[in-house]
């Protein structure tokens, strides 16, 4: 099964940023992802087998708690850049964020399980360019925000419609204060 570690957005901001991305869609050649699909990917773990659920479980839940979950989404981003993109995004910011990624690769590796170990970029991807977009106008996109609870072991099943998600297991990150 095809596995990854994720934080999930609140269903109106979904449906808020999808609504500030619209004008986006008249750029052919992008295949925009799904808004109930919006996340922020903490590490992607590709495929496993059943029996590695429990030990992935481990690294998972030895995640310390963190005091602050705020999350800011800011503005579009790609990559490599916004003159040849190959992936548009969101920038986001979130030092909370930041410490549960790295607290959470750390004890991947210490567990002996292979992720994809790119240096972490907390983005929102919201596209992927299959061809080449020439004069990309981005609208103006109004910040916003949001607080997570919790993170979560994400099953994905590819299919030619496009990618599902189930989340298998959450994960708490917040501290009580």
């Amino acid at each position: 099964m095809r596995l990854f570690f994720a934080v999930d957005f609140p269903e109106e901001l979904k449906e808020e940023i999808y609504q500030d991305i619209t004008p986006l869609f008249k750029y052919n050649g992008v295949k925009w992802v799904a808004k109930e699909n919006y996340h922020l990917t903490l590490a992607f773990l590709g495929e496993k087998e059943e029996k590695e659920l429990l030990q992935i479980d481990r690294a998972a839940k030895s995640v310390p708690q963190v005091k602050e979950s705020l999350i800011k989404v800011l503005d579009f981003g790609a990559f490599p850049n916004l003159k040849k993109p190959k992936v548009l995004f969101l920038k986001i910011e979130s030092p909370g964020l930041l410490t549960i990624a790295e607290n959470l690769r750390q004890n991947l590796k210490e567990n002996n399980i292979s992720f994809d170990e790119k240096p972490f970029v907390p983005h929102l991807t919201i596209g992927r360019v299959k061809g080449e977009i020439k004069d990309l106008a981005l609208p103006e996109f109004n910040p916003k925000e949001f607080s997570f609870k919790n993170f979560y072991l994400i099953k994905s099943v590819l299919t030619p419609e496009g990618p599902i998600y189930e989340k298998i297991k959450s994960y708490e990150i917040l501290q009580n204060a």
